[in-house]
């Protein structure tokens, strides 16, 4: 039985798959330690043969909802450690050897989050947006956290754990699947929740491991690269013309992002206000306003003025706050 199972997820995109499974392909650590389950929406002769070749499992999924589409593959998964990789991502050779180390050698970690490369589509560095690749901001490669020192967060005077991590130990430490790896249980444990996740996996596995309190790995080796293009979240959140398509389009993301971190907030973690409220509340206050602008029928949502106030005491006082503060949103 394989010791890590990678689960690989494509949805509405092809063009950079084979790339993604040919890193794979090339791992060093031996064939028989893992396995590759493959989600995606499409069929594809070039990206089909080589999972045929190499004996991976194939799952097809029209879900949009990136949770059940990874517990799609998890259905399919053997392994005691689940690996992610995007489809428009990056595996260095030594990825999942780094991976298997860490989990046999501490068979108490729960998470593990690595640095990576980001870059640009021909896989050339951007320094630009190296301050935001996840660092430990201790003087240490490699770092190991247990929950007696998570716990501890009041005692530094912050008022939540996750941004205790943030501010002492791992900058993003919740940032890019393709850089995590879980233990199974972790995931067995929350299928329920995974099953109402759109978007933002990631944090969702980062915030799992804070509620389960889980011993955490973090690593400064990049052993991955992220790729940056047109089609990441990042460009796709910018509203392209004021087409009454575009405008739906993106009110459709932001009210997803909303209930996104909404399920991460209210119900993955065990405390609130917290962390991803936070963002909750910033993807509720973009999704009213983009609707107010453009005089579209929206659901009807109440800004949380006293969770908002709590991010600004926190150090987390966004952009759309401020603008709420001066003028209310009115559902």
């Amino acid at each position: 039985m394989p010791f890590i199972s990678v689960i690989v997820t494509a949805y509405r995109r092809r063009q950079y798959l084979y790339n993604a499974l040919l890193s794979v392909k090339a791992q060093t650590l031996s064939k028989d330690k893992y396995e590759v389950v493959v989600v995606k929406d499409f069929e594809d002769p070039q990206v089909d043969g080589l999972i045929k070749e190499m004996g991976w499992r194939s799952v097809h999924s029209d879900e949009e909802y990136q949770g059940r589409m990874y517990l799609n593959g998890l259905k399919e998964a053997d392994g005691d450690v689940i690996a992610f990789l995007d489809d428009d991502d990056i595996y260095e050779p030594g990825k999942l050897e780094y991976v298997y180390n860490v989990f046999s050698q501490n068979p108490d970690v729960g998470y593990l989050q690595h640095s990576y490369r980001l870059v640009d589509v021909s896989y050339r560095d951007i320094p630009v947006f190296g301050r935001e690749a996840p660092k430990n901001l201790m003087p240490r490669d490699e770092l190991k956290l247990t929950w007696d020192e998570v716990s501890r967060y009041r005692l530094y005077g912050y008022p939540d754990p996750i941004l205790y991590v943030f501010g002492t130990y791992r900058l993003y430490p919740d940032r890019n699947s393709t850089s995590i790896a879980v233990k199974r249980e972790l995931l067995d444990r929350h299928k329920d929740l995974l099953s109402g996740l759109p978007y933002e996996i990631d944090n969702f596995l980062f915030a799992a491991a804070i509620a389960d309190r889980v011993p955490m790995f973090f690593s400064d080796a990049r052993l991955s690269l992220w790729t940056f293009h047109g089609g990441n979240f990042v460009s796709r959140l910018q509203l392209a013309d004021d087409s009454p398509e575009e405008v739906e389009r993106l009110m459709k993301l932001h009210y997803n992002h909303y209930l996104s971190y909404t399920l991460i907030s209210r119900q993955l973690l065990n405390y609130y206000p917290n962390y991803y409220a936070c963002f909750a509340e910033n993807y509720k206050l973009l999704y009213l306003s983009t609707a107010r602008r453009f005089g579209r029928p929206a659901a009807e949502l109440t800004p949380y003025r006293s969770v908002m106030l709590w991010c600004c005491a926190a150090g987390l006082c966004l952009s759309e706050f401020t603008r709420y503060f001066l003028a209310p949103i009115k559902p």
